[in-house]
């Protein structure tokens, strides 16, 4: 194979990379060793694959011998670093990262990484230190503020993970999933106020986001606002009509007010849309049993029903 065929040939396996063809580019790169077993690039590329096909071990191995051939490049240091983390290998992880750092001090996705590395290892004060690192040199770095707020809350400090929350919301406002993430967060300690704020913040982004209305809904429940909740609910089901979440939660609601026939009503529509939703099922046999016109027998079928769905297998 000629110099400029190994080149297009890596050229095509990094395509097929970008391109998440993973078997394309596993064999792109396993063409260009075959000509060149000592290409830095390839063996690199071939241990990411590795990685991301679950096989750690080889891409240390591959990884490790481009680091013999090429020492000082911090992005190799790096993956062997994520590769090492894996593998549970935490001297092994922490060295890499720190030896890519050595090499590259202002790069704040491998001190990111670092404390990615580290909270996996149960060090959170010192993940908490490499986010902080990542988000000097890169403030708008919200993925950073995010693994930051969730170690400080591991670490049982709310008010700052609840802050570190808040900015990656500010950074990535569009973002529903970082909303919920807070706003659970927000609810779980009580400040449910603040929580249907956000709530608020993020329908006012995206008021045709069903999810939301649901979120809200609930949040609006907990405070007893029970009116507000039930048109959030019913809003959200119009919005997504195949929403069993937002029908299983209006069910809750209804159930709590006596309104047993609408509830166990929209209880069977969120079974409908989600068969294997073992908490809608229980949830409908709680309010059949509250219904005056449930025989015994309906509510015992009701119940087989739910045993031989959910009921774990006898050990």
């Amino acid at each position: 194979m000629s110099a400029d065929h190994i080149r297009v040939t890596f050229e095509r396996a990094l395509t097929a990379w970008n391109n998440k063809q993973v078997e394309a580019a596993k064999a792109a790169c396993e063409d260009v060793l075959a000509a060149e077993p000592n290409h830095t690039h390839a063996l690199h590329l071939l241990g990411l694959l590795a990685h991301h096909v679950g096989e750690s071990a080889r891409t240390v191995d591959l990884i490790g011998k481009a680091i013999v051939l090429q020492p000082n490049n911090a992005a190799f240091h790096a993956n062997l670093g994520a590769a090492f983390e894996v593998l549970g290998q935490r001297p092994a992880a922490i060295a890499s990262f720190d030896k890519a750092i050595a090499l590259k001090p202002d790069s704040a996705a491998i001190h990111y990484n670092r404390g990615n590395a580290l909270r996996t290892f149960g060090e959170g004060a010192d993940a908490v230190a490499s986010y902080d690192t990542a988000i000097a040199l890169k403030p708008e770095y919200a993925e950073a503020y995010i693994n930051r707020g969730s170690a400080l809350n591991a670490m049982g400090q709310t008010d700052a993970a609840i802050a570190s929350y808040e900015t990656a919301v500010q950074l990535r406002p569009g973002d529903f999933k970082l909303h919920a993430m807070l706003g659970a967060l927000l609810q779980e300690h009580g400040r449910l106020a603040e929580a249907e704020a956000l709530a608020r913040k993020a329908i006012a982004r995206d008021p045709a986001n069903a999810k939301i209305h649901s979120t809200l809904g609930y949040l609006l429940q907990e405070q007893g606002r029970w009116m507000e909740a039930e048109a959030c609910f019913r809003l959200s089901i119009a919005l997504g009509p195949r929403n069993a979440e937002a029908h299983h939660k209006l069910a809750c609601l209804l159930q709590v007010q006596g309104r047993l026939i609408e509830a166990e009503d929209n209880c069977r529509q969120a079974i409908a849309l989600q068969p294997n939703d073992a908490g809608a099922y229980g949830t409908l046999i709680f309010i059949r049993d509250l219904t005056d016109a449930t025989t015994t027998a309906s509510a015992q079928s009701e119940r087989r029903h739910w045993a031989e769905r959910f009921a774990a297998p006898p050990s």
